[in-house]
């Protein structure tokens, strides 16, 4: 099947480590341009761009903390939440640059937060990036060098991804109370905190 211009697509990339159990990042997208693409052409450019992305934090990351499965769907904000509409395939994840960190693991609860920005109020996007490396932070800060390395991996959560004729630009779907129709928030900026933050995982081998 094909992907075309209006189509919010949502990723989702999941690691497997024995200590961390799964750690899995979401991300979104809106199609736009003229034509369509195709759903395996549309999967192959998004998981190039997140090869391009976690290769800059590979060695902020475990060794065995393995890119493991990745799933595309199609999705739409119905009856007050998103729901799939499409699913376009799960695939074996394959990352260019895989994690490749060799000191020793931090609890998985820790991460570092970045917070990624829209224009609108109350409209954001967040990732938490774990597991993380006791070498890469003093006193729960993160280091320059590693600081530096989320930093470069934040600005290419921005970068709008290019398809034959589709263009995918990064972002977070908007629903706004008595609009019968959800519209997109795109990504204007990214934000590293240098402070490391904690996330309570609510069941078992969840990540964000």
């Amino acid at each position: 099947m094909s992907v075309v211009s209006g189509d919010f697509i949502r990723t989702s990339a999941r690691f497997k480590n024995s200590e961390s159990g799964d750690v899995v990042n979401v991300y979104h997208f809106s199609a736009l341009g003229t034509g369509s693409a195709t759903d395996a052409d549309i999967m192959t450019a998004i998981e190039a761009q997140l090869s391009v992305m976690y290769a800059f934090i590979a060695s902020q990351m475990p060794a065995g903390q393995d890119p493991y499965d990745i799933r595309h769907d199609i999705v739409s904000w119905v009856g007050g939440k998103e729901t799939v509409i499409r699913t376009m395939g799960t695939r074996t994840w394959t990352l260019t640059t895989p994690p490749s960190g060799s000191t020793d693991m931090m609890p998985a609860m820790d991460g570092v937060i970045v917070n990624l920005r829209t224009t609108e109020p109350k409209t954001f996007g967040r990732k938490y990036l774990g597991a993380l490396l006791e070498g890469g932070q003093v006193n729960g800060n993160l280091t320059s060098a590693a600081l530096a390395q989320f930093v470069s991996y934040a600005a290419a959560c921005l970068t709008v991804i290019t398809s034959g004729t589709i263009s995918l630009e990064p972002g977070v779907i908007s629903y706004k109370v008595g609009s019968a129709v959800p519209h997109w928030a795109a990504f204007v900026a990214a934000v590293v905190n240098s402070i490391l933050g904690t996330q309570r995982r609510r069941r078992k081998n969840r990540g964000s």
